[in-house]
């Protein structure tokens, strides 16, 4: 089971850097959220992949949320 969060990664114009509270208004202004379960399998130590079942709580506008079954695969290069 997980629950997962993130927001947009915009520059901060240097006008507003050191606005702490702006910054933190806008970060949670932006956030999206989404929780679910899933399974996850190692491939011979070098790649993974996984089976989610997802289900987006907090979306943006221009996002395109999706609830159901998605699929991952991930490979280590290290």
């Amino acid at each position: 089971m997980f629950i997962t969060t993130t927001t947009t990664n915009k520059p901060i114009p240097s006008s507003t850097a050191d606005d702490y509270k702006q910054n933190i208004r806008t970060l949670l202004r932006e956030v999206r959220l989404s929780y679910g379960a899933g399974l996850a399998m190692s491939l011979g130590g070098f790649a993974r992949v996984e089976l989610n079942y997802c289900v987006p709580l907090l979306v943006q506008r221009g996002d395109r949320p999706s609830q159901g079954l998605q699929f991952g695969v991930a490979a280590s290069f290290l």
